[in-house]
């Protein structure tokens, strides 16, 4: 086992790529916001302590959430908006499902995680802005039903 204890943590060894099918077959998001990305806490299992000290443990199915905040000049959130017209239900407009692919790199410890089936849940509805700070930037989030870890 190779020893980690001395890489640096910085946000600049992670490295995240995405597959949106059919539309987008590589995007290497770059452009990220002061917020970064975010990956919560989710729930895999519950349990259930009864009267008499009998514990019952419930492994669940879960979704893991993906949210990444990209700055207003990212070449990547531009992408991502051209894209997302074509996911987005509008009323008499066929609509045209996806698949998104994460590959997130994380140098410092080696690994890299393989997120498949997503599908975006939210994005921001247009470009906020502010007088005295521009742009702002803009929040997306993906769900997953699956991740794998795998080593570099």
């Amino acid at each position: 086992m190779v020893s980690i204890s001395s890489n640096e943590k910085s946000f600049k060894q992670l490295d995240f790529t995405l597959s949106v099918l059919p539309v987008i077959p590589y995007l290497k998001l770059e452009g990220f916001a002061p917020e970064g990305v975010e990956f919560p806490d989710v729930e895999i299992a519950t349990s259930t302590i009864g009267a008499d000290g009998l514990v019952a443990f419930n492994a669940k199915p879960t979704l893991y959430p993906f949210t990444f905040h990209l700055m207003p000049n990212s070449n990547s959130r531009n992408i991502l908006d051209l894209s997302l017209n074509a996911f987005i239900p509008v009323f008499g407009k066929e609509l045209v499902g996806h698949s998104v692919t994460l590959t997130a790199i994380n140098n410092l410890t080696g690994c890299s995680r393989v997120y498949t089936g997503g599908r975006f849940t939210n994005i921001q509805s247009g470009d906020s802005a502010t007088l005295d700070d521009g742009q702002q930037a803009k929040t997306y989030t993906i769900n997953f039903p699956t991740q794998v870890v795998l080593p570099l």
